[in-house]
């Protein structure tokens, strides 16, 4: 069986900073990959306040930096 992690930054509150919410999003993905996860798939959400990220694929390249055994991918 082959597990995936899909993930998106969730903005709930106005008073949580959004570099912590990238750090541990980072630190979640690369948890996905040590536990030897298939896959990570980064949200599209650029039209709410809900999340902040506008483009996957800035996180993409930032997530084949970090990780060396999972692959990733956006998802809609």
């Amino acid at each position: 069986m082959k597990l995936s992690l899909f993930i998106h930054m969730e903005h709930i509150s106005p008073d949580e900073p959004q570099d912590k919410l990238y750090r541990e999003m980072m630190e979640l993905c690369e948890m996905a990959d040590k536990g030897n996860m298939h896959a990570i798939w980064t949200g599209e959400h650029h039209g709410m306040n809900f999340t902040i990220a506008p483009n996957p694929f800035i996180n993409l390249a930032d997530l084949a930096n970090r990780t060396k055994k999972c692959g990733s991918a956006p998802a809609r």
